[in-house]
């Protein structure tokens, strides 16, 4: 019922050449309604600024290029169903990755400053942290998954960062 209950621990391991000498543990939490909405009205709001910024005329070649796009898909997809990998591309594509990382790190094991090393973090762990964040928060994609974890709670395991 309460969202900030919800919370999950992901292990950055330890890499010398990233300048990270001991494993990192994050405490990451499942956003609520209010969050998941936030980063999803800032996703759509970078979106509409790259349109401006693209102007109208770029904006046209965009549009008629993702329309054949669309045609040629639809015609693919009208045999098969969507990978889960492509699944779960779509769910993350609408939320905004900073506002995310924001709302659902709770606290970390490294000596840096939350909230403002947030911004600091490299792709591969940012991205990580994100898509566990949004998983998190939106539940599983696939129904026997769904039902294999029953009501006892989330039921996710500890992932890392491999790299």
């Amino acid at each position: 019922m309460f969202a900030s209950r919800v919370k999950h621990t992901v292990t950055i391991p330890a890499d010398a050449d990233l300048c990270r000498p001991e494993a990192v543990d994050v405490v990451i939490r499942k956003l609520s309604h209010k969050s998941l909405e936030k980063a999803a009205e800032a996703r759509q709001a970078d979106v509409a600024k790259f349109a401006r910024q693209a102007g109208p005329e770029m904006m046209g070649v965009i549009r008629d290029a993702a329309e054949a796009q669309a045609e040629a898909k639809a015609k693919d997809e009208a045999k098969k169903e969507p990978t889960e990998k492509e699944r779960r591309e779509a769910r993350y594509q609408g939320f905004d990755r900073e506002s995310t990382l924001v709302a659902g790190i709770e606290s970390w094991t490294a000596p840096e400053k939350l909230p403002e090393s947030i911004a600091d973090l490299d792709e591969s762990t940012a991205n990580l942290l994100f898509h566990e964040i949004v998983d998190l928060s939106l539940g599983p994609l696939d129904p026997a998954e769904a039902e294999a974890l029953g009501k006892g709670g989330s039921g996710r395991s500890t992932n890392s960062l491999t790299t």
